[in-house]
């Protein structure tokens, strides 16, 4: 037996839906068409300056870009799984002096930008302690800091979402507060939460495109230099080409993620 959540359209029903697609369809084909004529007209698209993406020292460039990218992202996702994890365990800590502070630094810290505390690193913990911090570690820091927090309450949906009879049993059966996490707990819970995690990685990935602001030589900026270097009428093809690059790397991230997904079932 099928149960059907609403009624099926009748003729007169599915030719109004039919006219109100048309409808809606025909001016969005129509600025379609006018932006392309437009961005012609301004030689957007001429192939001479589409050609300038042939350039090797210009690939070689991007991709050094990507490199760059794809490392701040790699040690800010380590370290923010591994911060996020443990304020996640200390926020559903019995003991007040551990659950609290965790509590407060999670709430305090996803409040702010992430561009504020890439700053605060960048230019205020030199300013108050004279330890002059890289353009890497000050983005990568500033990313953790934020990061962490929202991996931290993802974390803690996941343990929140087990049962609870399964901790106790664990203790019932001998084991210590550790292996019960280790051995019982956190496998279910990442397998959980990985398409979280997933969509917390991607975020950090076009986060790290905050390092322009502090000369940071990522991808984004490996672009507007290349633009300066090479003439401001190559802007369209360099960006369209930087924007490729970061899709793609997201698109491979998320597809990482589900061959992970397909082994933990």
């Amino acid at each position: 037996m099928t149960t059907t959540l609403f009624e099926i359209p009748g003729p007169i029903e599915r030719r109004r839906i039919r006219a109100w697609t048309v409808g809606g369809a025909v001016p969005i084909v129509a600025l379609v068409i006018l932006a392309v004529t437009v961005l012609t007209d301004a030689g957007l698209f001429a192939p001479d300056s589409w050609a300038v993406l042939a350039r090797p020292d210009l690939l070689i460039a991007l991709m050094g870009g990507v490199g760059a990218t794809l490392k701040v992202a790699v040690f800010s996702v380590v370290l923010s799984l591994v911060f996020g994890l443990l304020l996640a365990l200390g926020r559903m800590s019995h003991r007040d002096w551990i659950n609290r502070p965790a509590r407060i630094w999670v709430q305090a810290l996803r409040g702010l930008p992430e561009l504020l505390l890439v700053f605060f690193i960048y230019l205020g913990v030199p300013a108050a302690t004279g330890f002059n911090i890289s353009t890497f570690w000050a983005l990568v820091i500033g990313l953790v800091l934020y990061e962490s927090t929202s991996m931290a309450e993802v974390f803690r949906g996941g343990f929140l979402a087990l049962p609870r009879g399964q901790s106790e049993a664990a203790h019932a059966l001998g084991l210590r507060t550790v292996k019960t996490l280790r051995f019982v707990l956190l496998p279910q819970v990442v397998r959980q939460v990985l398409p979280s995690l997933v969509s917390e990685m991607v975020r950090v990935t076009k986060a790290s495109s905050l390092g322009f602001v502090i000369g940071y030589t990522d991808l984004l900026l490996t672009g507007e230099l290349a633009i300066e270097y090479l003439g401001g009428e190559y802007a369209a093809p360099i960006f369209a080409a930087v924007a490729a690059l970061y899709v793609c790397i997201c698109l491979l991230l998320t597809r990482l993620s589900k061959l992970l997904s397909e082994r933990l079932r």
